[in-house]
């Protein structure tokens, strides 16, 4: 599934292959860095089934990161370049789909409600919940009007643009459509209680 680096973090742990208290990069597995600096990890942990190997952290970290490798191919590198988008953008922009989206043909449309903000002076922030739970580091139903006050830069109800890195490992399908939004005038989307979104084009 599409766990935060945070979750997987503890799993490992869990499985004594590694210290809670160790923090990952990609040049080491357990080198001090703090989220979305120079090789910080969460998005480029593909999320897959995978064999662990109990004795070798590592290892299965280079598994994860070397799938990911092979799944940004050359579809999306070309989507990213055509929308002028980095790939740590990209890589971004997917672990918002990931977390926001639950129906597959909705990746692309809720890509392109990012897309249209991020275009549009009229809407500086992007206001999508799944970015203030990560800063709050907490999972909540309902998220208040104090909690769109706390200051993170994960907060994109404060925060203009996008947040400074994922929020989570996205999976081929959320790469795809962000590198592949669905073109249309929508600004706003609501959840429904099946998991599928109303969109529209004014509040």
């Amino acid at each position: 599934e599409r766990h935060s680096t945070s979750f997987l973090r503890y799993q490992l742990s869990r499985l004594k292959m590694l210290k809670m208290d160790c923090h990952w990069s990609s040049s080491s597995a357990f080198s001090p860095v703090s989220p979305a600096s120079a090789g910080w990890l969460e998005g480029y942990l593909f999320p897959d089934t995978y064999k662990f190997n109990a004795n070798n952290a590592k290892m299965t970290l280079n598994k994860m990161l070397n799938n990911f490798k092979s799944k940004y191919d050359q579809p999306i590198q070309e989507g990213a370049a055509a929308l002028g988008r980095s790939q740590h953008e990209i890589v971004t922009i997917a672990s918002l789909l990931e977390r926001e989206a639950k129906v597959d043909d909705e990746f692309a449309r809720i890509a392109g409600v990012i897309y249209n903000r991020l275009s549009n002076p009229d809407f500086p922030r992007l206001e999508i919940d799944a970015t203030l739970i990560y800063a709050l580091g907490e999972h909540k139903e309902v998220l208040s009007e104090a909690d769109k006050e706390v200051d993170s830069p994960y907060n994109t109800y404060k925060n203009e643009g996008l947040p400074p890195g994922p929020i989570c490992n996205p999976g081929y399908t959320a790469l795809y459509a962000a590198t592949h939004p669905e073109e249309h005038n929508y600004y706003y989307y609501v959840a429904m209680p099946d998991g599928t979104h109303l969109f529209a084009n004014s509040y």
